[in-house]
């Protein structure tokens, strides 16, 4: 059976192609930019790991709760502060939602820190997750 070369069939191959790779984006997206961790899964990342948990949201976000230990660097200042960073331990990125680390985390990875993940949901997560939560500067 010969393949016919119409117009019908073009576009079906298309569509097909395009499905595949609207499909495969996310996984994709995932594998360039690190592992994203669920809260649960997060707390086992800073306790067996001994991660440092960095949160990028606003000095008046920090302030008002934050996980414990967290070291607070606005997003803008990632790029500067990056090299006092320890390379040596993995790093978790926490925003407010999780979904605006993608920059950081390139820029992380960009200063030599291999093992960099990202707090899946935010603080949002973390909060609605109930785990604990801490107050002022840091």
């Amino acid at each position: 059976m010969d393949f016919i070369y119409s117009p019908e069939n073009l576009m079906l191959i298309a569509v097909v192609l395009l499905s595949g790779i609207m499909l495969a984006w996310p996984a994709i997206a995932r594998s360039r930019l690190g592992t994203s961790l669920v809260p649960a899964a997060a707390v086992q990342y800073i306790n067996h790991k001994n991660a440092l948990v960095i949160d990028v949201r606003t000095s008046e976000a920090f302030q008002k709760g934050h996980i414990a230990q967290a070291r607070h660097i606005a997003a803008s200042d990632i790029e500067q502060k990056a090299d006092a960073l320890p390379k040596n331990r993995p790093l978790l990125v926490v925003s407010e939602t999780g979904r605006d680390t993608s920059r950081i985390i390139t820029a992380l990875k960009a200063k030599g820190h291999t093992e960099v993940a990202n707090l899946d949901g935010g603080l949002r997560a973390w909060s609605q997750a109930n785990m604990p939560l801490s107050s002022g500067k840091r």
